[in-house]
């Protein structure tokens, strides 16, 4: 049926101009077609982000509204201890020691949803890990330091590293609709979040905290 189509000097013109070799091989050159068409999107989608939306004032932005609320936090709860203070260095170890286990517990997280979803027992295993990962932070930082002297330094170093979580944690949650170029979800974001989420950080740690106070003239092993 196709011979039939084909006019004679179309058959002419193609016997003088032979299609090329790749045509052989369609799969291979579909393939590095497809790669090519992917390589000009990325970098079309790439460029649109970079010239919609500024990236360095978005990060910026994100670092103020999720580090400043716990900040406040932070000096709120520290005008608990005003006889006894504990170090400054201390108090911003345990601080950076919260952000990094943010850090720490993102891969079991992932793993969690992957293997359950959203579900109850996600939320159950998330909330154990990030406690885990705050509580061997702030073990490894501070509680095994001399600045550890008195029961209630248990609570405000947990209450010190689940602000720091929090604050990197708010950062994140910010910063992606900003990326998107959605600034009022962002506001609200972060406004929900200094309220809900830093408190909630807050409120688990500090019961933990008060578990290892009660446990401090009993044990030195913390």
């Amino acid at each position: 049926r196709i011979a039939k189509t084909i006019s004679p000097a179309d058959s002419r013109k193609v016997s003088q101009n032979p299609p090329p070799v790749r045509a052989l091989r369609p799969g291979r050159n579909l393939v590095r077609y497809a790669r090519r068409r992917q390589k000009i999107a990325y970098n079309r989608i790439m460029a649109d982000v970079n010239f919609m939306v500024p990236i360095a004032p978005n990060i910026f932005y994100a670092l103020v509204g999720g580090i400043l609320p716990a900040l406040f936090w932070l000096w709120f709860w520290m005008q608990e201890d005003k006889l006894h203070p504990e170090p400054r260095s201390k108090i911003l170890l345990a601080f950076l020691g919260g952000m990094v286990a943010v850090v720490l517990v993102y891969p079991f997280e992932k793993w969690a949803y992957a293997s359950w979803g959203m579900t109850t027992t996600t939320l159950i295993l998330w909330a154990i890990i990030e406690e885990t990962a705050k509580l061997l932070m702030v073990t490894i930082t501070v509680l095994r330091s001399k600045a550890f002297d008195e029961p209630i330094d248990a609570m405000e170093y947990l209450i010190t590293t689940a602000l720091g979580f929090a604050a990197l944690e708010n950062v994140l949650f910010i910063l992606n609709p900003l990326l998107e170029g959605h600034a009022f979800q962002g506001l609200v974001t972060g406004n929900m979040r200094f309220i809900g989420a830093s408190l909630l950080h807050v409120v688990s740690s500090a019961v933990l905290g008060y578990c290892i106070a009660r446990e401090f003239y009993r044990s030195k092993a913390w």
